[in-house]
């Protein structure tokens, strides 16, 4: 009888995983219809933020590359070129970023996303399928992952998002292979393989400071589930993984890894850069409270607050609910004593203070103390994993209400669900009081109550109503437990009630932060892209500057406007990388991994630290900037650059408020020089840059080179031949591609040929045929040294790392094929053991 019994149960609960299950996939189909399929059939299209000024162009150019046969290692579009490939975001070997590849932007987003949070919901479900909890839970938490603000907040960063889905996968797969029977070699080995192939995964996708995250907390989990005695075998097998996985990766990140050295982060990154997003403590209650900033068009109408001038717009995350309900859940898993919340208590808590950045002391500790932690940069990503460990937390606490009675857990209840109406109470109440108070009293004193005051006023009703809705969902929540307890309505019933409120609450905080335009928006071209278009060629290159300090910004008049972000944000396309589109050659770009020898100068020019007008002049000259683009510029910068001889003014745009300048002074991209002035540190070309006329410079005549080993091979190979008459050839550039390229010339004395083009490791020069040194000449563009004679100069780029990364990966998964092959006839040798 007793065996009936137990076949029953075992039954009935695997029914009851099918359907939850089911349930799990049907709300996911319509939240992602609701929320990104449906507004793209009806023509509209995602672009707000990186979407647009970032990965669209981005992924146009990779998309080229790979249609005209070539890897995109090298956007020569960007700082007269930089590496691609390396910088990681967007990836290109990460398959499921493929997509981009094969449809059109718009169509390939869409997909892109409802891959990735059918993912994330899927890892969370079987995770927490392997704690054996109530399936319910399991859904519930599943939803309130994918769903809740954190990763809805993700989707104009998809690379992000793509990699932060994975963190379930990855637990899974070392928890299943930590508690996986020591005996069970086979069943160890998949599991292992498994966590291999994740990590590849998560590694490709583009975020290795989340990676580094989820290895950090992942090593702690394991080390959590060794019971009392750590396995020091299980751990080292584990960490073999953990190298086959990066080895699977190492195609991408070798790659990468060399070129960090070039990047920002090869300067190394300030505690008070790193800090730039840091989650204010003025936005946690958002966790708790739907929109309760409002929507995302009020975020960002939101002014300095308590005299924090970066509150309005500095934030990662446009909201970080995760559910009233999610967070009572978690509160209640504490009254379970189980072993596994403690870990997930620790991870949300000491998450939440490192997202909070430069608002607390601990994040700095971590970037001064803990290796590796100084080389990322903005706290509030490590609020993902405080919401990820509230999820699991939930899930917890919803099952220790499905598996206990009444009596037992009903003083759990009355005090978590009173505590969090008081906390709503008192957030309604508390705000209004300080606000009248600070209006009242202050409000002449300092500015920025008065912009406060603005703002509560013109969203009172907004905070209100979201307070209210927190309040009654909690109400009801808690009247729906009480009748499931109470066994007024069966568990099947209260939980389909209950997903169905989570998941409108959610969808109703998720509406208010995703942006749609009309999908002409892609097809729109400011005036000042088509007159670049038809004035540059490939030996000039244009920079724009955009005036920050925008008045009023962001305005209510536009929330109605279908092309708000063109409207607004149109200035930013031509600023950071929508030149990529017309193959127009910036000096400036914005990418994730930014070359710090670029970045170097263009900050010296931009903060104006230099004063010396022929700093100005020297700059644009030597970038071979043709065209200088003012947009938005205020009287008196416009009149700076208007009383400079060295500029004449050719066009004014009114749709972005643009002034195109001519440089009359540009030197094309390509010239031969015969004239140096070697200097012992790159840094030094900074001094000369500085002054140039103190020491007789001209970018005209002479070319700053560094004293190195290559020059000094350079003067080797190329003896000093110089003709009392100079002359030489125009050079002319042949079979360009973006990695590859001829440049032909003619010259009668010995001299160097100089390149606008950014110095990078990985390029290679042939000198008609034979191997010449490339020269770091300007500090941060590249030389050739030339004698007398015909030459035809080629320029080959392949990225560091690459050679050495696709062997490595190819030899692990060739490994992993093969221990997936032992295991597999291990497998079969146990289920059959009679079978030879």
């Amino acid at each position: 009888m007793m065996e009936t019994d137990v076949l029953n149960s075992k039954s009935k609960f695997l029914t009851e995983q099918a359907l939850s299950f089911l349930v799990l996939n049907a709300l996911l189909a319509a939240l992602l219809l609701l929320l990104f399929v449906y507004p793209f059939l009806m023509g509209n299209t995602l672009y707000y933020r990186d979407i647009s000024h970032n990965y669209y162009p981005i992924l146009q150019f990779m998309k080229e590359s790979l249609q005209q046969g070539q890897l995109p290692f090298w956007n020569p579009f960007l700082f007269w070129g930089t590496p691609q490939v390396a910088t990681l975001e967007p990836p290109l070997f990460y398959p499921f970023a493929w997509f981009f590849f094969i449809f059109d932007f718009g169509p390939a987003l869409i997909i892109n996303l409802c891959v990735h949070y059918v993912l994330a919901a899927w890892g969370m479900y079987f995770f927490l399928k392997s704690y054996c909890l109530q399936p319910w839970a399991q859904v519930y938490a599943a939803v309130a992952w994918a769903f809740g603000g954190v990763l809805i907040s993700l989707y104009h960063m998809h690379p992000l998002l793509n990699t932060v889905v994975w963190i379930p996968w990855l637990f899974l797969c070392a928890r299943q292979y930590i508690l996986a029977e020591s005996h069970n070699k086979s069943l160890r080995l998949m599991w292992g393989l498994s966590f291999s192939l994740v990590l590849a995964l998560q590694t490709l996708s583009g975020h290795l400071e989340i990676v580094y995250f989820t290895s950090l907390s992942g090593l702690v989990y394991v080390l959590s589930l060794c019971s009392n005695k750590v396995n020091l075998r299980s751990v080292t097998q584990l960490v073999f993984f953990f190298c086959l996985g990066m080895g699977m990766a190492a195609v991408q990140l070798m790659p990468s890894l060399a070129f960090m050295p070039e990047s920002l982060r090869g300067t190394g990154i300030e505690v008070e850069e790193a800090q730039y997003f840091s989650l204010h403590p003025f936005h946690l209650p958002g966790a708790f409270v739907p929109r309760f900033l409002g929507d995302l068009l009020s975020l960002f109408n939101l002014r300095p607050m308590v005299g924090d001038a970066e509150l309005s717009y500095n934030s990662l995350l446009n909201s970080v609910y995760l559910g009233v309900s999610t967070v009572i859940l978690a509160c209640l898993s504490g009254f379970k004593k189980r072993k596994e919340t403690y870990f997930w208590f620790g991870l949300a808590l000491i998450s939440l203070l490192g997202a909070l950045g430069k608002y607390f002391y601990f994040y700095t500790l971590a970037w001064s103390y803990l290796p590796g932690f100084g080389l990322f940069r903005y706290p509030e990503k490590l609020f993902i994993f405080t919401g990820f460990a509230l999820c699991v937390l939930a899930a917890f606490g919803l099952d220790f209400v499905y598996h206990s009675s009444w009596l037992k857990i009903r003083v759990a209840l009355f005090s978590v669900f009173s505590t969090g109406f008081l906390v709503l109470m008192g957030a309604y109440v508390g705000s209004l009081a300080v606000l009248r108070f600070l209006i009242r009293y202050f409000a002449l004193d300092y500015t920025f109550i008065q912009d406060m005051s603005v703002w509560a006023t013109m969203n009172a009703n907004a905070l209100r109503y979201s307070i209210l809705v927190a309040f009654l969902f909690l109400l009801t929540v808690f009247f729906l437990l009480y009748l499931l307890k109470t066994e007024k309505i069966k568990v099947q019933t209260a939980s389909l009630v209950l997903l169905t409120l989570v998941s409108g609450d959610l969808l109703y905080n998720a509406k208010s932060q995703i942006w749609f335009v009309d999908k002409s928006f892609y097809e729109l071209e400011p005036a000042t892209a088509t007159f670049l278009d038809q004035h540059l060629s490939s030996q000039y290159a244009y920079l724009v500057e955009n005036n920050e300090l925008i008045p009023n910004y962001f305005l209510p008049m536009y929330k109605d406007q279908p092309l708000f972000r063109y409207e607004v944000f149109g200035l930013s396309h031509l600023k950071d990388n929508f030149g990529i589109l017309y193959d127009l050659r910036s000096a400036y770009g914005f990418l994730p991994l930014r070359t710090w020898r670029s970045n170097m100068f263009f900050t010296a020019y931009q903060a104006k630290k230099i004063k010396n007008t022929a700093f100005e002049d020297t700059y644009f000259s030597l970038l071979s900037v043709k065209y200088r683009i003012l947009v938005t510029p205020t009287p008196a910068e416009l009149e700076l650059v208007k009383s400079n001889g060295s500029y004449r003014q050719l066009e004014h745009f009114l749709d972005t408020d643009s002034y195109v300048f001519e440089n009359k002074g540009v030197i094309p991209r390509a010239r031969f020089q015969y004239q140096s002035i070697v200097v012992n540190r790159p840094e030094d070309a900074f001094q000369i840059w500085s002054d140039p006329e103190a020491v007789n410079y001209t970018p005209q005549n002479r070319v700053i080179l560094v004293n190195s080993a290559a020059l000094k091979q350079a003067q080797q190979q190329v003896p000093s031949q110089e003709a009392q008459l100079k002359q030489w050839s125009t050079p002319q550039f042949e079979n360009e591609s973006a990695q590859t390229f001829d440049v032909r010339l003619e010259n009668n004395t010995s001299g160097y040929l100089v390149l606008s083009d950014q110095y990078m490791p990985g390029w290679k020069a042939y000198d008609n045929g034979t191997p010449t040194p490339i020269l770091q000449a300007n500090f941060l563009q590249r030389a050739v040294r030339v004698g007398p004679g015909k030459h035809t100069i080629r320029f080959v780029y392949e990225p560091p790392g690459f050679a050495l990364g696709w062997k490595v990966s190819l030899f692990s998964f060739g490994l992993a094929l093969l221990l997936l092959g032992w295991g597999v006839r291990s497998w079969k040798r146990v289920q059959d053991p009679l079978k030879i």
